[in-house]
């Protein structure tokens, strides 16, 4: 009898922004169904709410979304009637009267697991001071009913517990694509260009490059290459970072490009030298993170930047390592580097299947 997973994700499929976050929700779910899971999932699509391809009720405003939530998704899965073996959910802030779709789900499943994307995830809130603490206050509350109902929080980071729960540690994961890569890395010619995928906020760290662009055109270097940053997706640090090239005057160096995906996205790729991973973690209170966004740079075989611990990716030639703090991006020393790696695009892809796919991240939870 085939094994069944219920994945629930407070995710809507329909916004441009969360499309990253997609994509590794769809990879997670693909790796379970290969190791034999039959994968039933919860998800939103603006306002309404999925279970598999069946509405089960509709948000209209954020009461209904904190109090009447939680009683669709109960109702749906009583309908359903099913045991599941396991329950994998990712985890966002959540009132109290959430804990009842925790208490149903641990009388109808073996294993409940909560992977949290971010910890400490209050970091990265924006609201007003006192609707902060509220909302963490509430959190709070919802972890201490919970807690006990949790077989293991899964986490990309060094915790060993996380609100009281045991941790399963995992690095993130990603569903490369089976394309070969038969090609050596570009050469850099008149132009080096550096590409920046984000749903860009502080911890992004994007300002780093952008004032390391500013310190080598003021370098007295006898040959320039022109450097090229493209920064591609939205996010609420955008406009920061416009700001940040006019002061700057760097408009003919950096290059907003917006959201972008499909063979648009591949295209930017294409021309690319390297990626720029995240290189502002330290601003959040992080110094370590498995980035999801490198591993799409390693399918397309590219070198990479970061500014975070992860000694598994330091140990190759491929990857640039930035120290964590606001220190500009040291652009003639990036030239210099790129110039002596030796790892082909095919070999840098090779690391990213072997250590990084998804069925190697959820084999870990499973086993």
């Amino acid at each position: 009898m085939m094994k069944k997973i219920l994945y629930i994700s407070f995710v809507d499929y329909l916004d441009p922004t969360e499309l990253g976050v997609i994509k590794k929700i769809e990879g997670q779910k693909y790796a379970f169904a290969k190791f034999g899971f039959e994968v039933h999932h919860i998800y939103y699509r603006k306002g309404t709410i999925f279970l598999n391809d069946s509405v089960i009720g509709t948000i209209d405003g954020p009461m209904k979304k904190y109090i009447s939530q939680p009683n669709y998704i109960v109702s749906a899965l009583r309908g359903q009637s099913l045991h599941y073996d396991v329950i994998y959910m990712r985890y966002r802030m959540m009132p109290p009267n959430f804990a009842k779709i925790f208490k149903y789900l641990r009388s109808h499943s073996d294993k409940i697991y909560i992977e949290y994307p971010t910890y400490p995830y209050q970091v990265e809130m924006r609201q007003h001071k006192l609707i902060k603490s509220l909302m963490i206050w509430l959190d709070w509350l919802t972890h201490k009913k919970i807690a006990p109902l949790i077989t293991n929080a899964v986490t990309t980071q060094d915790f060993w517990t996380i609100n009281g729960v045991q941790t399963l540690r995992i690095s993130n994961g990603y569903s490369f694509s089976a394309q070969n890569l038969g090609f050596s890395l570009k050469t850099v010619g008149n132009v080096f260009n550096l590409i920046m995928v984000a749903n860009f906020a502080m911890w992004h760290g994007a300002d780093r490059a952008i004032r390391g662009i500013a310190e080598y055109l003021r370098e007295e270097i006898d040959s320039k290459v022109k450097v090229l940053l493209h920064l591609v997706g939205g996010g609420h640090e955008i406009e920061n970072l416009k700001v940040l090239v006019n002061e700057l005057n760097l408009q003919d160096f950096v290059v907003f490009h917006g959201f972008k995906s499909g063979e648009a996205l591949n295209e930017l790729y294409n021309q690319s030298h390297i990626g720029l991973g995240l290189l502002g973690l330290h601003r959040v209170g992080m110094s370590s993170r498995s980035a999801l966004k490198v591993f799409e740079y390693m399918d397309f075989g590219l070198p990479f930047v970061i500014a975070h611990d992860d000694l598994e990716l330091t140990a190759y030639d491929f990857v640039y390592e930035l120290p964590s703090d606001d220190t500009p991006l040291p652009i003639f020393s990036l030239l210099q580097w790129y110039s002596r790696i030796s790892s082909s695009p095919q070999q840098i892809k090779d690391v990213g299947v072997r250590n990084y796919s998804w069925e190697t991240q959820i084999e870990t939870i499973i086993s």
